[in-house]
């Protein structure tokens, strides 16, 4: 979406009393996600075509060919792409892109790099991940500085504590930036990051932010070192520093100590991948039970009528939620082993383990040695799966 449009559509939002889009990118990428076509047709959306995948009857030696066939049968095409000879070129080119990037018209975050010649494009192949005759070269990430208001530590859902930095809000690359990951303790003091510190940070691609570093010449009466709690709410267990990961702090357990007995034992899923665990709705029924609403008390009464009580619940969303957790009973062993969240237990692993041993209650039984025996599982994965399942508030 060219910035001009961008501050259109904006403009006619705000006439019409309705939310604002952060940048072009977002209003951008929102657009093309509607289901009612009709919408997407009202947003102003540009395109620059780059590549032709397929042309029967036509025959094009190189990528530079393609693109000229293109803007000939009168599609639109970036008018700043360059044909370049050497390297030299091709690094003069990136160079000139990245100083005119605010001159263009619309968001850019990078130039794409590619060899000409199509023949030599189909030699040098491709990976499961991107082709080899194709390199970007991003441009320097936008900065901005902010305060440090408090760093905070959650629990994901195999345990591992992550802390993250509450920031005095800045505006940076369109985008308002509240919050950033610290990944762990050793990243914290690598870069000696402490509550009250003024920070430079940038967003990797202009997407993800983080702290680049602390502006020390402006961290005055610095706060005590960080060091992540030994003791987290809502965990009966002390943290520890899992074994072979480096500067990772876990807690041993689920986070939550599961509902009351008489519970559903969905209930007691308390993270998953929304494709491939068992559903996205047990993770909202996690969520509202971690808010302090009435999950842990016994469903006497129709499950859904139960659920129906709770905050933002009404009956239809209710019956939705307590059909999701009917229909994930089906979905396999391999997901719920990918849902419960047990450390290094991924989709692969719980793979595994399901076609290995086919029951949660025989991988609950198996000790630690016999599970190590399995091909792809290891010492250290078995010691973890054991770990979970002795846990004392896991139950099956």
């Amino acid at each position: 979406m060219p910035r001009a449009e961008f501050a259109k559509l904006n403009r006619a939002l705000e006439e019409a009393g309705t939310p604002t889009f952060a940048n072009p990118r977002n209003a951008a990428a929102g657009a093309v996600r509607q289901k009612d076509p009709a919408v997407t047709a009202r947003r102003p959306l540009d395109m620059f075509l780059y590549h032709v995948s397929r042309a029967d009857g036509l025959v094009f030696a190189s990528h530079w060919d393609a693109l000229e066939a293109l803007r000939a049968a009168g599609f639109k095409t970036n008018p700043r792409a360059e044909r370049c000879p050497t390297l030299d070129a091709v690094v003069a080119c990136c160079e000139r892109l990245e100083r005119d990037r605010d001159s263009l018209g619309y968001d850019a975050d990078g130039v794409v790099v590619k060899v000409d010649a199509l023949e030599q494009q189909r030699r040098l192949g491709s990976t499961t991940h991107h082709p080899r005759w194709a390199i970007a070269f991003k441009f320097a990430a936008r900065q901005a500085t902010t305060v440090v208001e408090e760093i905070e530590v959650n629990v994901g859902k195999t345990g591992a504590l992550t802390p993250t930095a509450k920031l005095t809000p800045v505006e940076l690359a369109g985008v308002t930036i509240r919050n950033v990951s610290l990944h762990n303790e050793d990243e914290i003091r690598r870069k000696d990051i402490r509550k009250g510190d003024t920070v430079l940070i940038e967003r990797a691609g202009d997407v993800i932010p983080y702290v680049v570093q602390v502006v020390l010449a402006q961290a005055a009466r610095r706060q005590p070192a960080v060091r992540l709690p030994v003791h987290v709410s809502g965990v009966r267990r002390a943290a520890y520093r899992a074994r072979g990961r480096r500067g990772v702090l876990a807690v041993h357990q689920q986070r939550l100590s599961g509902p009351a007995q008489g519970a559903p034992a969905a209930l007691r899923v308390t993270a998953g991948d929304g494709r491939r665990a068992p559903g996205r709705q047990h993770d909202r029924a996690a969520g509202r039970q971690r808010e302090g609403q009435g999950l842990r008390r016994s469903l006497r009464r129709s499950p859904a009528e139960h659920v129906a009580e709770l905050d933002r619940f009404a009956d239809k969303s209710a019956e939705n939620l307590i059909r999701a957790i009917d229909a994930s009973r089906k979905r396999g062993l391999a997901r719920l082993l990918n849902a419960l969240g047990i450390r290094l237990v991924g989709e692969r692993v719980a793979q595994l383990l399901a076609a290995q041993f086919g029951s949660l209650d025989v991988i609950a039984a198996t000790s630690e040695a016999e599970l190590a025996e399995v091909h792809g599982i290891g010492d250290e994965i078995a010691r973890a799966i054991v770990a979970f399942f002795g846990t004392p508030t896991i139950s099956r």
